[in-house]
Protein backbone atom coordinates (compact mmCIF):
# COMPACT_ATOMS: atom_id res chain seq x y z
CA UNK A 1 0.00 0.00 0.00
CA UNK A 2 1.50 3.30 -0.74
CA UNK A 3 1.74 6.06 1.71
CA UNK A 4 -0.45 9.09 1.76
CA UNK A 5 0.90 12.25 2.76
CA UNK A 6 -1.58 14.45 4.71
CA UNK A 7 0.78 17.28 5.89
CA UNK A 8 3.68 18.72 3.93
CA UNK A 9 5.79 21.74 4.41
CA UNK A 10 9.09 23.37 4.34
CA UNK A 11 11.16 26.02 3.39
CA UNK A 12 13.36 27.94 0.62
CA UNK A 13 16.66 28.98 1.74
CA UNK A 14 18.01 32.02 0.03
CA UNK A 15 22.24 32.31 -0.83
CA UNK A 16 22.26 35.04 2.57
CA UNK A 17 21.53 32.30 4.66
CA UNK A 18 17.44 33.31 5.12
CA UNK A 19 14.93 31.29 4.89
CA UNK A 20 10.62 31.26 3.92
CA UNK A 21 8.75 28.78 5.22
CA UNK A 22 5.73 27.45 3.06
CA UNK A 23 3.07 25.25 3.79
CA UNK A 24 1.33 24.50 0.40
CA UNK A 25 2.96 23.88 -3.41
CA UNK A 26 0.96 27.40 -4.04
CA UNK A 27 3.06 29.53 -1.62
CA UNK A 28 6.24 27.86 -2.68
CA UNK A 29 5.41 28.77 -6.03
CA UNK A 30 4.37 32.43 -4.87
CA UNK A 31 7.42 32.60 -3.09
CA UNK A 32 9.85 31.41 -5.51
CA UNK A 33 8.08 34.07 -8.16
CA UNK A 34 8.68 36.76 -5.75
CA UNK A 35 11.61 36.12 -5.15
CA UNK A 36 13.16 35.88 -8.26
CA UNK A 37 11.30 38.87 -9.33
CA UNK A 38 13.12 40.49 -6.48
CA UNK A 39 16.64 39.12 -7.82
CA UNK A 40 16.77 37.07 -4.88
CA UNK A 41 17.67 33.34 -5.71
CA UNK A 42 17.02 30.11 -3.67
CA UNK A 43 19.68 27.97 -2.89
CA UNK A 44 17.52 25.04 -1.36
CA UNK A 45 14.44 23.83 -1.02
CA UNK A 46 13.35 21.59 1.85
CA UNK A 47 10.01 19.77 2.30
CA UNK A 48 8.82 17.53 4.68
CA UNK A 49 5.69 14.91 4.91
CA UNK A 50 3.91 13.12 7.49
CA UNK A 51 2.07 10.15 6.57
CA UNK A 52 -1.20 8.67 7.49
CA UNK A 53 0.75 6.24 10.16
CA UNK A 54 3.05 9.32 11.75
CA UNK A 55 6.22 8.73 9.04
CA UNK A 56 8.09 11.56 8.10
CA UNK A 57 9.50 11.63 4.63
CA UNK A 58 12.10 14.65 3.68
CA UNK A 59 12.81 15.84 0.43
CA UNK A 60 15.75 18.25 -0.57
CA UNK A 61 17.15 19.45 -4.01
CA UNK A 62 19.14 22.93 -4.97
CA UNK A 63 17.97 25.24 -7.57
CA UNK A 64 21.63 24.65 -9.02
CA UNK A 65 20.10 22.30 -10.82
CA UNK A 66 16.35 24.55 -11.90
CA UNK A 67 15.92 26.33 -14.63
CA UNK A 68 13.34 29.05 -15.28
CA UNK A 69 11.02 28.64 -17.94
CA UNK A 70 8.21 31.20 -18.96
CA UNK A 71 5.96 29.65 -21.47
CA UNK A 72 2.32 31.07 -22.13
CA UNK A 73 -1.13 29.14 -21.82
CA UNK A 74 -3.57 29.53 -24.45
CA UNK A 75 -6.07 32.07 -23.94
CA UNK A 76 -9.25 29.33 -23.56
CA UNK A 77 -7.28 27.30 -20.85
CA UNK A 78 -6.62 30.94 -19.01
CA UNK A 79 -10.02 32.06 -19.16
CA UNK A 80 -11.09 28.72 -17.68
CA UNK A 81 -8.65 29.04 -14.78
CA UNK A 82 -9.44 32.73 -13.85
CA UNK A 83 -13.25 32.09 -13.92
CA UNK A 84 -13.09 28.71 -12.00
CA UNK A 85 -14.68 29.82 -8.54
CA UNK A 86 -13.33 27.94 -5.32
CA UNK A 87 -14.97 25.29 -3.36
CA UNK A 88 -16.79 27.72 -0.83
CA UNK A 89 -18.58 29.92 -3.45
CA UNK A 90 -19.65 26.99 -5.43
CA UNK A 91 -21.05 25.94 -1.85
CA UNK A 92 -22.69 28.93 -0.94
CA UNK A 93 -23.97 29.96 -4.44
CA UNK A 94 -25.47 25.99 -4.20
CA UNK A 95 -27.69 26.98 -1.33
CA UNK A 96 -25.55 24.07 1.12
CA UNK A 97 -23.97 26.22 2.98
CA UNK A 98 -24.75 30.13 4.19
CA UNK A 99 -22.21 33.20 3.46
CA UNK A 100 -21.70 33.08 7.93
CA UNK A 101 -20.95 29.69 7.43
CA UNK A 102 -18.13 29.62 4.98
CA UNK A 103 -16.39 32.84 7.14
CA UNK A 104 -16.99 30.65 10.14
CA UNK A 105 -15.06 27.95 8.01
CA UNK A 106 -12.16 30.28 6.73
CA UNK A 107 -11.89 31.47 10.11
CA UNK A 108 -11.65 28.17 11.54
CA UNK A 109 -8.73 27.03 8.98
CA UNK A 110 -6.68 30.22 10.04
CA UNK A 111 -6.79 28.99 13.94
CA UNK A 112 -5.15 25.24 13.41
CA UNK A 113 -1.85 25.06 12.78
CA UNK A 114 -2.61 22.19 10.05
CA UNK A 115 -3.22 23.94 7.11
CA UNK A 116 -6.46 21.66 5.86
CA UNK A 117 -9.01 21.75 2.80
CA UNK A 118 -12.06 23.73 3.19
CA UNK A 119 -13.73 20.86 2.17
CA UNK A 120 -12.47 19.12 5.75
CA UNK A 121 -12.92 22.34 7.68
CA UNK A 122 -16.60 22.26 6.78
CA UNK A 123 -16.85 18.29 7.05
CA UNK A 124 -15.79 18.60 10.71
CA UNK A 125 -18.06 21.66 11.70
CA UNK A 126 -20.81 19.46 10.23
CA UNK A 127 -22.15 22.32 8.10
CA UNK A 128 -22.33 19.98 5.16
CA UNK A 129 -21.83 16.15 4.00
CA UNK A 130 -19.49 14.30 1.81
CA UNK A 131 -21.42 14.25 -0.75
CA UNK A 132 -22.70 18.08 -0.97
CA UNK A 133 -18.57 18.74 -1.22
CA UNK A 134 -18.80 15.82 -3.92
CA UNK A 135 -21.41 17.87 -6.08
CA UNK A 136 -19.64 20.94 -5.40
CA UNK A 137 -16.24 19.76 -6.56
CA UNK A 138 -17.51 18.52 -9.56
CA UNK A 139 -19.64 21.93 -10.86
CA UNK A 140 -16.24 23.41 -9.72
CA UNK A 141 -14.36 21.38 -12.47
CA UNK A 142 -17.42 21.48 -14.74
CA UNK A 143 -18.27 18.36 -14.63
CA UNK A 144 -21.67 16.37 -14.01
CA UNK A 145 -22.29 13.32 -11.45
CA UNK A 146 -25.84 11.37 -12.08
CA UNK A 147 -27.59 10.26 -9.51
CA UNK A 148 -28.66 6.67 -9.62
Amino acid sequence: MKPTVKFASGEVVFYDRTARRFTSLEQLLRIIIEEYENKRLGEVVRIEGIDEEGKVYKLGFDFGSFQTVQNSVEKTILEDIKSQKFLGQVLVESGVITQEQLEKALEEQGKIGIKEKIGETLLRLKFCNAEQILYALAKQLGLVIKKK
